[in-house]
């Protein structure tokens, strides 16, 4: 009882082969489409009322594009989020944070979760979005991707420094204190991945101890 809202990714990391085979610029279905999917839901044998995901290969990249269709037709970046978000990429959340709004209006739906994985980078720049998808949308966890903490693997795997999950982790906490909520991020890491040197893999472990982790 998942929704599928978009399709691409412009992430480009090194290791994922999404945006080769789906896009690099996102196509995202309408408003309409995706509450129509719902309301047809409610009829389908088994549903509770409970859906189970409004997402894609990455959950918050609904309607988030280049600001010109002339410099997206040149560009042949690989990634428009690494070394940093490109200044033309526009990362305004706020066409999602409506869709979740109505998509929890529809009657007969209970709770929806997003269990696609979150591009936090681009999360942090909307506050509204983290809020709305921390209040109403995690059903305890939510799955994101540092993938390492140090700067050499990380700069193989195109992907931002740990300094930015330290930012949303911090408003994943405040929010869900706000909610009166008890929930947890669950990071995920990639050990070993090439460029990976034993002082990185143990810079790591000891990270994953002092927060808790195992």
């Amino acid at each position: 009882f998942s929704v599928t809202i978009l399709r691409g990714c412009f992430g480009g990391c090194s290791f994922c082969s999404i945006t080769e085979h789906e896009g690099r610029i996102i196509q995202s279905r309408s408003e309409d489409s995706i509450l129509r999917e719902l309301e047809a839901m409610k009829h389908v044998p088994g549903f509770t009322g409970f859906v189970s995901d409004l997402g894609g290969p990455t959950a918050n990249m609904y309607r988030l594009a280049c600001k010109s269709r002339e410099i997206e037709a040149a560009c042949r970046k690989s990634s428009c989020v690494y070394p940093g978000i490109c200044s033309n990429l526009n990362t305004d959340h706020s066409a999602l944070v409506q869709l979740y709004r109505k998509a929890r209006a529809v009657p007969g739906i209970k709770k929806i979760v997003i269990a696609s994985g979150l591009r936090y980078d681009l999360a942090v720049e909307s506050p509204e979005y983290v809020k709305e998808l921390v209040t109403h949308h995690v059903g305890g966890y939510l799955k994101i991707a540092p993938e390492h903490i140090s700067e050499g693997p990380l700069s193989k795997m195109m992907k931002p420094g740990i300094g930015t999950y330290d930012r949303f982790k911090a408003m994943f906490d405040k929010y869900s204190k706000q909610a009166g909520k008890e929930q947890y991020l669950i990071p995920y890491f990639i050990a070993a991945h090439p460029g990976t040197t034993d002082e990185d893999m143990l810079e790591l472990a000891l990270w994953l101890k002092k927060n808790g982790y195992r």
